[in-house]
């Protein structure tokens, strides 16, 4: 946990904006001023309050959301000088309440509607919305086909990215509130919506993006090219892929930086990622970026790739040209 002072001497930067364009620039809306302000005062109960009031996986989001793009990036301290770092003081607060167990109280819901919905998928759209619903006095029950819940929180995003002990508490809360989480229950398979519709009053889809983006390489179904959310799923279940050799990640998005990461942690002899513009054109996150580095990851800029060959079964070969990134003037 960060020194309290110096948090303190950070928050006090904060100009508590009227137009708030920290806030607007949230996806969740965060009330940024509002929890910052109650760092100020020494009151870290009510920041957390205010964060978790409005954000459910404020603890998650403080640690892999792109702040540097959307509230930082909006923050008005900015644009003379260094943004405050938001995100930072998010994660003081969080860490804050985990160290002195506080948790935060939601108002008891004293009506308890008569209705009943179905979610489908345990992700952070289906966790959100079940949590949404009991705060209203609704009852929800979600449906995860996989053994484990938490969706792309528990098989997209990797443990040394997400703390997977960060994502127990947030379902534990879930389930203190009464929602029934039932898992190994797939949707299409195991249950249909003509049922749910039959059973509940409404039913919610948060099934998340089923198809990654992709593009075919080779006319061979070569067994050692991976889609990331299958590379990713292995990884997080522990059930490495042996024998790995050489690894080429083709991208520059935070995905591409995770299985990169990912590889290395695997045991692959050597990891390359391949992108085809330039690193300032990255779209990953300057600290995912430092952070594969560090361990160890290869970086070829402005590589593009065409095709892969093979033999036998085996991938032994990446065809790839080399391109150039143009500014396009306007007018």
């Amino acid at each position: 946990m960060e020194d309290k002072q110096e948090i303190l001497n950070i928050a006090k930067n904060c100009l508590n904006c009227k137009h708030k364009p920290c806030q607007n620039a949230c996806p969740m809306k965060t009330r940024v001023p509002e929890f910052i302000a109650k760092i100020k005062e020494e009151k870290f109960d009510k920041a957390y309050d205010i964060l978790l009031e409005n954000n459910t996986f404020s603890n998650i989001c403080s640690t892999i959301c792109p702040q540097e793009q959307q509230c930082e990036g909006s923050c008005v301290r900015g644009i003379k000088g260094e943004p405050m770092p938001i995100g930072r003081l998010e994660r003081f607060v969080n860490d804050w309440a985990k160290e002195n167990n506080y948790i935060y109280k939601m108002e008891e819901k004293k009506e308890i509607l008569n209705k009943n919905v179905a979610i489908i998928g345990s992700g952070p759209a289906g966790i959100s919305c079940a949590i949404e619903l009991a705060k209203m006095g609704i009852k929800s029950v979600i449906f995860e086909k996989d053994e484990k819940l938490g969706g792309i929180l528990r098989y997209g995003i990797p443990d040394f990215r997400l703390n997977k002990d960060t994502l127990e508490h947030i379902l534990e809360s879930a389930k203190s509130m009464g929602i029934e989480m039932r898992t190994n229950v797939e949707f299409g398979k195991d249950i249909s919506l003509k049922e749910l519709q039959e059973k509940y009053d409404a039913v919610f889809l948060g099934i998340g993006a089923e198809t990654p983006s992709t593009y075919k390489l080779s006319d061979e179904d070569y067994p050692s090219i991976y889609k990331s959310d299958y590379f990713l799923k292995k990884y997080n279940e522990k059930d490495y892929i042996n024998n790995l050799g050489t690894t080429v990640v083709i991208g520059g998005g935070n995905v591409a930086m995770d299985c990169a990461r990912t590889a290395v942690k695997m045991g692959a002899k050597k990891t390359y990622v391949l992108y085809r513009r330039a690193r300032e054109n990255m779209p990953a996150r300057d600290i995912e970026i430092e952070e594969a580095i560090e361990d160890g990851v290869e970086f070829n800029y402005t590589t593009k790739v065409i095709k892969a060959f093979g033999e036998n079964n085996k991938l032994t070969q990446i065809e790839c040209i080399k391109t150039v990134v143009e500014e396009r003037k306007s007018g």
